[in-house]
């Protein structure tokens, strides 16, 4: 997919979205521990979020990754979006 199809795909999606925005609601994604077009596509809807991780090593890496995947969601689909912030959990 090239990059114009992609920013027109996105922004269709946003068009969407943005009729919905006059309702409240609090709609939680559960998202697979991977930034895929999922993750990307639940960034580009929301106008903020709260990523909620386990404390530990690797998941640092992974904390680093959303947020550079949130500056690009910010950046080239949603400046809107918000990140509310982290919330930590012992599994």
């Amino acid at each position: 997919m090239n990059k114009l199809n992609l920013e027109r795909s996105f922004s269709k999606l946003l068009c969407f979205v943005k009729r919905l925005s006059g309702l409240e609601f609090f709609s939680p994604y559960r998202l697979p521990p991977a930034l895929s077009w999922l993750t990307v596509n639940a960034f580009t809807t929301s106008e903020s979020i709260i990523v909620v991780v386990s404390p530990g090593y690797f998941e640092l890496d992974s904390l680093m990754q959303i947020n550079k995947t949130l500056q690009k969601i910010q950046r080239f689909f949603n400046p809107g979006l918000k990140l509310k912030g982290y919330l930590f959990t012992m599994n």
